[in-house]
């Protein structure tokens, strides 16, 4: 069913989320920069030109089924949403982005009492993101469901996995995860029996949280030499950068190094930092990474502003050694040619945002909505209930749409990894993979 959607904010993941949704969706765009706007007008949307915080513009626009506002500005973000819900009488749903702490702890957060029914940190989210992918070897993205009970992790597989070429009807990963999807150059399998894992595939494995070590001894690249502290350099130490490193200084296996540029940004960290070191120097520069001993750092991790700058700084990293490198994208396009390049992991702020959003339209029993391998697939979290066709009934027995599949059931406190004689009882958290051409067909099994 089609859906009005605003979006206020056409930056960079006001513009993206304004994308995706303009393809099934009336999507309005608010922009007070005529140049953006502009950019903004170039898809299926309306552009409006102004403030989003403006009844009068809101006007325009109103009523509508959800309300997104992503721009710079905390406090327009959220007297936008405040605004939309009170000329609406409360008949909306909005999203907020916010970066300041005051008004968040946690990358996705409900503050009802602030008039917004969702309020987004993507900063945060990526700093979460990177502090998980430090602590799972051979990592490249992690999601988790389910509060926390259930991970998503995706691994490339190395030429030296021990599944390469055998058949998953002849192996058996183990009784708590599931190969749920590969990715193989650009395509998106559901694994079947008679498939196999290839060197070079992205696997998204799903299992259980507390089963991540002996998971990512199965498909990650374990390091025998491991250090009892990993050393770890941040190259950039703005909001996201200040957030990943609040949480690594207080981890007594890390041993932090931050090179920062401006020299007033160092001296307002220092005292927020008082396990790391930080140098007010310029990273690109040749000398100062060798002599800052790049080529003994497990992770180095590029967040400046600057896309040209975090590539350059991993591309130097590796060829100096360094183990794992990061390197932030502001533009989501950016990041397949990142990882083209050589950069182990490459990461966008936007994809918290946008899952938000497609979580919200796509309705009330979808708690969770992950999208993966660049969004040619969704993981979702779904609560069974009296009226979702899929309960009481064994899983072989039910005609389970091609191009998805059920990956982990969470009853009470027990993860359980699904087979054929498995039933979804009512209550049950169930984790879907599936891709774009069978979610409306599981969706409806939900409701």
């Amino acid at each position: 069913m089609s859906m009005k959607v605003v979006v206020v904010g056409a930056g960079t993941i006001g513009y993206r989320i304004a994308q995706g949704m303009s393809e099934k969706n009336k999507v309005y765009v608010i922009e007070s920069n005529p140049d953006h706007a502009a950019h903004a007008d170039e898809l299926d949307v309306q552009t409006i030109v102004g403030s989003g915080a403006s009844p009068a513009v809101l006007e325009k626009v109103l009523p509508a089924d959800i309300f997104v506002a992503v721009t710079d500005s905390d406090e327009i973000n959220l007297l936008s949403c405040l605004n939309a819900k009170l000329m609406t009488k409360d008949r909306i749903k909005t999203i907020a982005r916010v970066s300041s702490p005051d008004y968040i702890d946690k990358p996705v957060s409900e503050k009802e009492e602030f008039g917004v029914d969702v309020i987004v940190c993507p900063e945060l989210a990526l700093a979460d993101e990177i502090n998980t992918l430090l602590s799972i070897d051979g990592a490249i993205d992690a999601e988790h469901f389910a509060d926390g009970k259930v991970r998503m992790i995706e691994f490339v597989i190395a030429e030296d996995n021990r599944f390469i070429g055998k058949k998953f009807k002849d192996v058996s990963f183990s009784n708590y995860c599931i190969v749920s999807a590969i990715l193989r150059r650009g395509n998106v399998i559901i694994p079947k029996g008679e498939d196999y894992l290839m060197p070079g595939d992205h696997a998204f494995i799903i299992c259980r949280d507390e089963d991540i070590d002996p998971v990512q001894t199965l498909f990650g690249h374990i390091n025998e030499d491991r250090k009892e502290k990993k050393r770890v350099m941040i190259v950039g130490c703005g909001d996201i950068g200040l957030y990943l490193a609040r949480s690594l200084d207080k981890n007594e296996k890390v041993i932090l190094k931050i090179i920062e540029e401006d020299s007033e940004r160092c001296m307002e960290i220092a005292d927020r930092l008082p396990n790391s070191l930080i140098l007010n120097s310029d990273a690109t520069d040749v000398d100062t990474f060798e002599e800052e001993g790049v080529s003994k750092m497990d992770a180095v991790i590029a967040l400046t502003g600057s896309d040209e700058k975090n590539l350059l700084c991993c591309l130097m990293a590796k060829h100096f050694g360094a183990g794992k490198v990061f390197a932030r994208a502001s533009r989501p396009d950016y990041l397949p040619i990142f990882e083209m390049v050589g950069i182990d992991v490459a990461l966008s702020t936007g994809k918290t945002t946008t899952s938000e959003v497609l979580r919200m339209a796509a309705g009330t029993s979808v708690e969770t909505l992950r999208t993966i391998a660049n969004e040619k697939a969704e993981v979702l979290e779904y609560i069974a209930t009296d009226d979702s066709m899929i309960i009481d009934t064994p899983l072989k027995e039910i005609n389970f749409p091609e191009g998805a599949i059920v990956s982990m059931i969470v009853r009470g406190m027990r993860q359980l990894v699904p087979t054929g004689d498995t039933e979804i009882e009512r209550g049950d958290r169930v984790i879907i993979l599936s891709k774009p051409e069978a979610y409306a067909k599981v969706s409806r099994m939900f409701k």
